[in-house]
């Protein structure tokens, strides 16, 4: 025994010796994160752009701005790393060099260069044509006046045929090539794509087909390329234009020349910057109007900032002079780049140590290891939590674009590609506006531009996945039961224990271990159900923290228990007594087991899929998993009648669950993104702070809450919505009874005896044509397939008769309607009802909050401001609307005066203005409409005549909120420090809910009002809640109580842009409502 001891002890010192000395030498990136396992062993330069960009940009967001992607692969994603690495001393790779046959003229362009002195020579040709001086240069002014003014703006300004649609990326692509042409030629040389556009089109097809590789089509295409360029310079070189003002040193081709480089090596060099650029800057150029025409009020500053330069006369230094337009391009560029593909460079000999504060340890990278980055991911960080940057604040992104590279081996024409992206955009919004075009309605496009799609990783990835799990849990359906009554047979009632097989033969008939065998299975799905119950909901929940990945990985992780136990019984079972298999049931119960593969495979694909294609996707793993209930029992009967064996059939079973933890964990790409954990740090500290974070294992089964609601109103809800046909329709017990009678005789109608004689006709009908039974026919012809059709065509119609019944929605018992005012000025035509989309889906979160409403609804109404949009309501029209509105609700929900109020700026006087005497009865037909039970008020306006009054100073905001109160009120005499009137001599006070004092009798049902609002609010003054709080505390009634929230911090539209604040405060009103609703 010391023996063992002593060699298991030197054992571990020697594998610690090995582990630090010898392997850590061996692989000095040991250290370093990984991307994937697979980083370990192969390299990531040849991976494809698409690929490799996805799975480093996933591994640098958990893992930090050093990962390794290959054997001696590493990538930098931290900036002031990057800039001191490439720009020190960092060697090129091979990697750059290309084939000989894939040369343009046999020749190498810059890109391709690797020797030192080669490639600096050439570099510093290239440096004197595209450095900063090219913003002075005559040249760059002359090709910008021809290209970008005389072709392209002033033929945009000819009157043309609106209702054509043209391909803006087209025009983009035709402008890109005509600039860079004539800054390489002249203009008078250059191609004229914005007139032929069909030339551009050929030029087009050469490209793409140049990526064919070796193909004939690539090689034509490359031939193609070479004749046309290779023209375009002997065009160039045989004009001479020595005496001309388009000769200037800044014509790349001249430069090239003049350097001594042959015809060859200038058409090579040139025919690669058209190649790459074609592509890169049309895209630039199409992404910044696509962006900007989403955010039309950014586009409208930038078009106010521009209005001061003249298209024949701005130059580049006049943009650089406006703060706002550099943020623009710098935010637009910081959040587009075509550029993928990696950029490698080589650590030289002796090596390279990390710094210890950017990995936070210090990492060394030998000599021979390959650094990698590029722009797509050093700009990929959010920077700032907001749409569009937070509307642009240059301040916050001076330090983190990283314009084409940087230092040393940055991009050469990277001043260029600035000066023709600005140049492009500020001539574009100086005399146009653009906007999305045929867009289909209901598409909301994204608030922030991102770097991936969505649905950038496909659902086939998942889905073989899933159903070979599907299928392997059903085709163990039979061997489990065979497997689980060999053992009771052996272990029980068999006298052969030496035999397994015998003892199985020894219990056909034996009714007692039929019955254990019962019992047993009771046991075990109770094990598994009950634990599966409390294990799943935690699970999915853990899998909004911690990826889908990991979760689909543990749901298989129980069931290749389950078969390692069982394994192990049939191995040995006179050793391993059958009760060992509970433990896998409960294993299986813990992991989730199918189930929750399933909601997690549906999560996924709720992850990487738009909502247009979710439900197919989502058809797609519903009918995997019936299809594997149906196969699987097949397939394991067939598998036994050939192999005969339960243990053969459990080590398959194990192979396959295996692989599936092996792909799942390895090839399945994580869909859930990482985002910021800012906003729901403060939520979990919250509900950490709550005493239901503290009960121990009642918090486990939390889940379970939900079946048994704790509040009275509740539990009825959840009765009678399980009676859907009460709460839908208004059916009494009699009609349910006879509705769902009906609707399974007819079922079973159809599908025992019409069916059936349907199928008698159609094969009598067969025969008397002569079609024998012998025949060959399909499984299924013209009449069952018609029958079929038929019969779901006609259930169908059925529901959807019955959905179509007038009576209208019931109103669950006990439960608040939540109505949502949107503000704007009464005139904004931006912000209207949708605005409460986010409110909304934060509330459908809550379900909690879900258990205590019946609705949620959401009000728009006419707006003033200008006529002629049809802008022209006038007080009280918004307010008819909106009472209009409830009614309406009213009507066809019956909540009578179970109903909340949530209005926001304008939105919140409408509210209030409900709530008011003078203004409810002033409307024919108001005074039926009963008053809600709360009402929020969030950033509102409550007193007109002091909210003119305080902003009068701010001569900016003077005239623009006279005209919004004087268009929704009416015209008046407004003298400062005074109250107005209107034209008809009734004062704005009557409009004002700050200036009643009836709420006692107006608003007699009242239970709550809350006040919001931001200090920070910079259109409407914290004065308006403050002094109105005063008012509704002594005029509610009896009973009834007023909320002030005067901590929330944001803007004035932050309180429904950043949703999850609001929500919670609807929440929190709700709460109270139910607290002080009598049992």
């Amino acid at each position: 025994m010391e023996t063992e001891m002593l060699t298991t002890v030197m054992g571990a010192f020697l594998l610690l010796i090995s582990l630090r000395w010898i392997i850590r030498q061996r692989f000095p990136l040991w250290r370093l994160p990984h991307a994937s396992f697979l980083s370990l062993f192969k390299s990531a330069i040849s991976t494809p752009p698409d690929v490799i960009s996805r799975q480093i940009t996933e591994a640098v967001s958990k893992k930090g701005p050093v990962v390794r992607i290959g054997t001696n692969e590493v990538v930098v994603t931290d900036p002031s790393l990057v800039r001191r690495l490439y720009a020190s001393f960092l060697k090129w790779p091979e990697w750059y060099e290309s084939p000989q046959d894939q040369l343009f003229y046999g020749e190498l362009s810059l890109f391709g260069m690797t020797p030192p002195k080669s490639h600096s020579a050439r570099r510093r040709i290239l440096n004197d044509v595209f450095s900063k001086s090219l913003r002075q240069s005559p040249h760059v002014r002359n090709v910008t006046r021809e290209i970008l003014v005389e072709r392209m703006i002033r033929q945009a300004q000819i009157p043309s045929d609106h209702s054509v649609v043209r391909d803006v990326r087209f025009v983009h692509e035709c402008f890109n090539m005509d600039f860079l042409t004539a800054f390489a030629f002249t203009p008078v040389f250059s191609t004229t794509f914005l007139n032929d556009a069909d030339k551009l089109i050929e030029f087009r097809s050469w490209v793409r087909d140049l990526r064919g590789g070796c193909s004939d089509a690539a090689k034509n295409a490359k031939c193609k390329l070479e004749n046309w360029c290779l023209e375009m310079c002997r065009a160039y070189r045989a004009a001479n234009l020595t005496a001309t003002p388009e000769k200037i040193s800044h014509c790349t081709a001249d430069a090239l020349y003049s350097a001594g480089l042959e015809e060859k090596e200038v058409a090579a060099e040139l025919l690669d910057h058209f190649v790459t650029a074609k592509k890169n800057l049309a895209a630039m150029h199409t992404y910044s109007v696509y962006i900007l025409s989403i955010y039309t009020d950014i586009q409208e500053r930038l078009r106010s900032d521009l209005r001061s330069l003249s298209l024949d006369t701005f130059s580049i230094d006049d943009l650089d002079s406006l703060p706002f337009f550099n943020a623009v391009v710098s935010e637009l560029m910081r959040t587009h780049t075509e550029i993928k593909a990696l950029t490698p460079r080589v650590v030289p000999d002796g090596g390279y140590w990390i710094p210890r504060h950017v990995t936070g340890k210090s990492n060394f990278l030998p000599a021979g290891t390959v650094v990698s980055s590029t722009q797509r991911w050093l700009e990929s960080s959010e920077l700032v939590d907001s749409e569009f940057a937070r509307k642009i604040q240059p301040q916050e992104m001076r330090n983190h674009l990283w314009y084409f590279g940087s230092g040393t081996y940055g991009c050469v024409a990277r001043e260029y590609a600035l000066y023709e992206i600005k140049m492009l955009l500020a001539a574009t919004y100086m005399e146009f506006s653009t906007t999305i075009v045929d867009s289909p309605e209901g598409i909301i496009y994204d608030e922030r531009p991102v770097l991936f799609p969505p649905a950038e990783v496909p659902v086939v990835w998942l889905l073989p996945m899933y159903t070979l799990y599907s299928i392997t849990a059903g085709s163990l359906i039979i061997p489990e039961f065979n497997a689980t009554l060999g053992l009771i047979c052996h272990q029980r009632h068999s006298s052969e224990k030496n035999n397994f097989q015998l003892g199985l033969e020894e219990c056909d008939g034996n009714t007692e271990a039929q019955s254990d065998l019962s019992q047993f299975y009771i046991y075990g799905q109770v094990i598994s159900g009950v634990l599966g119950a409390i294990a799943g909901p935690n699970l999915m929940g853990f899998s909004d923290k911690i990826g889908r990945k990991p979760i689909l990985v543990f749901s298989v992780l129980g069931p290749l228990i389950a078969d390692v136990i069982v394994l192990a019984s049939l191995h040995y079972p006179n050793e391993v007594d059958v009760k060992w298999l509970l433990a896998g049931y409960a294993m299986d119960g813990l992991s989730g087991s199918i189930i929750t593969a399933t909601t997690a495979s549906q999560a996924y694909i709720s992850d990487i899929s738009t909502p247009e294609d979710r439900a197919s996707s989502f058809s797609y793993i519903q009918a995997a998993f019936m299809s594997a209930l149906a196969l699987g029992p097949m397939l394991a009967g067939g598998f036994l009648s050939v192999f005969g064996s339960l243990t053969l059939a459990y080590w398959t079973a194990f192979g396959v669950h295996l692989s599936l933890i092996i792909l799942f964990a390895l090839a399945l790409p994580e869909s859930l993104k990482s985002t910021s954990e800012s906003p729901g740090t403060e939520e979990s500290t919250a509900n950490q702070n709550k005493p239901e974070a503290k009960q121990g294992f009642f918090q486990v089964i939390s889940s379970a809450r939900a079946l048994v609601p704790s509040d009275p109103s509740s539990r009825k809800n959840m009765l009678i919505l399980a009676i859907t046909e009460a709460a839908m329709f208004g059916w009494r017990s009699s009609a349910q009874s006879a509705y769902l009678t009906g609707v399974n005789i007819w079922s079973i109608l159809v599908l025992v005896a019409v069916f059936p004689l349907y199928m008698s006709f159609i094969q009598s009908r067969r025969k008397s044509q002569g079609q024998t039974e012998g025949q060959l026919r399909p499984v299924f012809g013209p009449g069952e397939l018609g029958a079929i059709r038929t019969f779901l065509l006609f259930q169908a119609a059925g529901y959807i008769a019955i959905g179509a019944f007038p009576s209208p929605l019931g109103v669950v018992a006990g439960s608040l309607l939540a109505g949502y005012i949107h503000g704007g000025g009464w005139s904004d035509p931006d912000i209207q009802a949708n605005s409460f989309r986010g409110i909304r889906d934060e509330l459908l979160k809550d379900k909690d909050t879900l258990a205590h409403i019946s609705g949620i609804a959401a009000v728009n109404y006419r707006l003033s401001g200008d006529p002629s949009e049809g802008r022209d309501a006038r007080h009280p029209d918004h307010l008819a609307d909106v009472q209009l509105a409830i009614e309406f609700l009213n009507s066809r929900y019956g909540f009578e005066d179970r109903y909340i109020l949530v209005g926001h700026s304008a939105g919140a006087t409408l509210a209030f203005q409900i709530a008011m005497e003078s203004e409810s009865s002033s409307l024919d037909g108001a005074t039926a409409l009963k008053k809600p039970l709360a009402i929020l008020g969030a950033s509102g306006i409550y007193d007109l005549g002091r909210l003119l009054n305080s902003i009068w100073h701010v001569v900016e905001y003077r005239e623009e909120y006279l005209h919004m109160l004087e268009s929704a009120f009416g015209p008046g005499s407004f003298t400062y420090g005074q109250e107005s009137e209107d034209s008809n001599g009734c004062s704005w006070d009557l409009a004002s809910p700050a200036k009643a004092t009836s709420y006692s009798s107006s608003w007699a049902n009242a239970q709550l009002a809350m006040l919001v609002h931001s200090p920070d609010d910079e259109l409407v003054p914290l004065e308006q809640s403050s002094q109105f709080a005063s008012v509704l505390e002594s005029s509610l009634p009896p009973g009834a109580v007023c909320y002030t929230r005067f901590d929330f911090a944001g803007l004035h539209d932050d309180i429904w842009r950043k949703p999850r604040e609001i929500a919670g405060l609807i929440s929190e009103v709700i709460k109270i409502l139910v607290e002080r609703a009598p049992n």
